[in-house]
């Protein structure tokens, strides 16, 4: 068995592309435990080992992460090995400051947040006042900066893909974070995977691949629309993802995917009109144990999909539809039992100031009324 030790409490299941049979398990003692059949041979236990080290890399940096004083890091290196060094070289040097061309997310409140790239000579006016850039230089990511002349404050971020997909500027409907995460767990992606996606749209699901699949692999994204597809490789090249993401000009509900992608594929991902169109050319291009996944919002799409899979030698296709309930906390205001609501403007109370005794006596009161 390896240990490793993680600086945050977790709870993790992975599932990784492997041959034996494996348990995971993370204590509350911070410890994670991997064992493994010792009657795999050598090989099959290695691969074994690289995978779970590659797995467990991701999950200790987004522990880590949420860690201050940490370093910031590219969208790329979010999630794979490199950001053990830099979490290390961060506790030496301290966490890494803002600086000119660097890309913050504006962080006014849970639901506003603004994507900005730093200009000296620029500033960022909201409600709340005037913001000059050349404050913001040098300045640690997450701090919290004053408006001119000490009116006002915003938040500036490092710019990660969860807080890019929640800010990015909108040139088609977008995948929010729930569809993401599944999207990602059921393609099974890990570093070193090779994705497919169409079509690339506003790029709110391509950093997340890029991310997933960092560094070793890559991400094939296809777009039909001219302009967005300069605008996604445009925006790929500001991130520095522009050598792990192509964005290609092309058609892939007419032409289908590209030769030269024959059976190198892990994953597919498809957000067309017309999914079921593109089956053959994904069936062909996908390695024989990858992973097709298709998001249509018609009922129809996806009955059509299905049929054509099948066709074409798919097993086990699910369906699913995502939902996702967002809960506002408040502090609730409740009226003793057995008062008019008109009589009990002197005393509603916060409903943790109210006891139990207090509720089972006005119950009792009012039954007796009654």
């Amino acid at each position: 068995y390896t240990v490793y030790t993680v600086p945050a409490a977790a709870s993790v299941r992975l599932l990784p592309k492997c041959p034996v049979s494996a348990v995971y398990t993370v204590y509350t003692v911070y410890t994670v435990v991997c064992f493994s059949c010792s009657r795999i041979d050598q090989k099959t236990s290695t691969y074994f080992l690289e995978s779970f080290d590659r797995a467990f890399n991701s999950i200790l940096f987004y522990l880590s992460t949420r860690q201050v004083g940490l370093t910031k890091v590219s969208f790329a290196e979010r999630s794979v090995g490199t950001m053990l060094q830099k979490a290390a070289d961060a506790s030496a040097t301290g966490p890494e400051t803002i600086q000119e061309g660097d890309l913050v997310i504006v962080y006014e409140r849970h639901d506003k947040m603004k994507p900005v790239y730093v200009n000296s000579t620029d500033k960022y006016t909201n409600r709340y006042g005037t913001f000059l850039h050349k404050d913001w230089i040098g300045v640690p990511f997450g701090s919290k900066v004053l408006g001119k002349g000490g009116s006002g404050f915003v938040h500036v971020l490092a710019a990660t893909s969860e807080l890019w997909t929640t800010s990015l500027p909108h040139r088609t409907q977008i995948l929010y974070l729930a569809d993401i995460s599944t999207v990602i767990n059921y393609l099974e992606l890990r570093p070193g995977c090779i994705v497919l996606e169409s079509g690339t749209g506003s790029g709110s699901l391509s950093h997340a691949l890029v991310r997933a699949v960092a560094p070793e692999g890559h991400v094939y994204s296809f777009e039909f629309h001219a302009g967005r597809a300069q605008l996604a490789r445009d925006e790929f090249k500001k991130h520095n993802l522009d050598e792990l993401i192509t964005c290609t000009l092309r058609d892939i509900e007419g032409e289908g995917f590209p030769e030269e992608l024959a059976g190198l594929a892990d994953g597919v991902f498809l957000d067309l009109p017309g999914p079921w169109k593109v089956v053959p050319s994904a069936a062909k291009s996908l390695r024989p144990d990858g992973v097709l996944c298709s998001f249509s919002p018609c009922i129809e799409q996806v009955q059509r999909t299905c049929v054509e899979m099948t066709k074409h030698g798919f097993k086990e296709i699910q369906t699913l539809e995502i939902l996702l309930r967002e809960y506002d906390l408040d502090r609730p205001v409740l009226t003793p039992f057995g008062v008019p609501p008109a009589a009990a403007n002197g005393v509603k109370r916060p409903f943790a100031d109210v006891s139990q005794e207090d509720v089972v006596g006005s119950a009792a009161k009012a039954e007796g009324e009654g």
